[in-house]
């Protein structure tokens, strides 16, 4: 009996001093493990407050100069990506090192410290890189000089006012010189815009269903002219002078019709003049023919100019003060007789036509 009890006893303290043994070689390992990772966090702060500083120090050669706020020409966005990896491999916190916030190094903060200011960099520097491609977006070629506004830049085709305005809104919120540089690109980006608006306005008012309304003058063609000889998008010139050259043929087309209606209710006139006191006016020697075909042809179309561009009107008379289109010059008055008789005249010619023949003389004047 005293045997067994005896055993029994000596199994257990066996086993609660393997239990003790255990507990204490645990303890003894995970106070070990505890201690290699605050030397492996001291360690590494001190290695990533080195890295920290050689990532801003590489962040800062995208600048341009040391006001850090205007970006240089050649950005590398690779360069960034890999520099933004590098700053997001770095450990700060007692989660990233595991260890207790007590056993963090002093050192610590100064690590923290420092990322986060090289997040704000890098926060800077990435939204103006995806601001400029924005703005880039909007022209046929990338900017290139980031320090100030220059007018070397063409919007693309499809470049509009809503497109604008949502990347001046984006930019609202933004200050300094890049932000002053960028406004600059962006309003002379507005002002080609609005110069595309207003010349479709233009041709909106000059053409219904291809054929052009009341709305179009010689005026209103000049204006539509010049305000297409401003645009600097090829595509979009080319666009608008196919526009433009159509409303001038129609025009011309039209102009002509109303010139040759008045040159046949003239001519008719005149031949009734003609044939009633002819006799009269010449002593029925006169060889004056009204129908005699002298009247000079309905405009044309004017050539282009060289590049089918812009087509200029014909230039006026200079009678009226006005340019372009076709412009009817009053009947000239016709030459006097020495006897104070007056010569029939040709009706509807514009101006001094240089192929109007010249007035029959009298046979009973003495004076020639």
């Amino acid at each position: 009996m005293k045997s067994t009890f005896g055993k029994i006893l000596l199994i257990v303290i066996i086993a609660v001093m393997t239990v003790f043994i255990c507990f204490f070689g645990l303890k003894s390992k995970a106070e070990k493990m505890e201690n290699q990772k605050v030397k492996y966090a001291q360690l590494a702060v001190e290695k990533d407050i080195k890295a920290v500083d050689n990532i801003i120090s590489d962040l800062n050669k995208f600048y341009f100069d040391s006001s850090h706020d205007t970006l240089v020409s050649d950005v590398n966005a690779d360069k960034l990506k890999e520099i933004a990896d590098r700053l997001g491999s770095i450990k700060v916190s007692v989660d990233d090192f595991k260890v207790k916030a007590a056993d963090l190094p002093k050192e610590a903060k100064e690590l923290t410290d420092k990322k986060e200011k090289a997040s704000t960099i890098l926060k800077d520097i990435q939204q103006k890189i995806d601001n400029q491609t924005a703005i880039n977006n909007l022209l046929t070629n990338p900017i290139t000089n980031w320090q100030e506004a220059s007018d070397d830049l063409v919007i693309k085709s499809d470049t509009d006012k809503t497109k604008l305005d949502s990347l001046k809104t984006k930019l609202a919120g933004t200050k300094g010189k890049w932000q002053e540089v960028a406004a600059g690109y962006l309003a002379k980006i507005e002002d080609q815009v609005n110069l595309s608006d207003t010349i479709e306005g233009i041709i909106s008012k000059s053409l219904s269903d291809d054929e052009i309304t009341s709305y179009v003058n010689v005026e209103t063609y000049d204006l539509l002219a010049e305000k297409i000889k401003e645009v600097k998008n090829k595509e979009l010139q080319d666009k608008y002078s196919e526009k433009a050259q159509e409303i001038l043929r129609q025009l011309n087309e039209k102009n002509a019709q109303i010139e040759r209606e008045r040159l046949a209710d003239s001519e008719e006139d005149e031949s009734d003049t003609a044939a009633s006191g002819a006799n009269n006016s010449l002593g029925g020697n006169s060889a004056y023919n009204p129908n005699a075909g002298n009247q000079r042809p309905p405009a044309s179309t004017p050539p282009s100019n060289g590049n089918n561009i812009v087509v200029t009107p014909p230039a006026s008379s200079g009678t009226d003060g006005s340019s372009g289109g076709v412009v009817v010059d009053p009947i000239p008055t016709p030459p006097s007789d020495n006897n104070g008789s007056s010569t029939p005249v040709n009706g509807g010619d514009n101006g001094a036509n240089t192929n109007q023949p010249d007035a029959p003389v009298d046979s009973n004047d003495t004076s020639h």
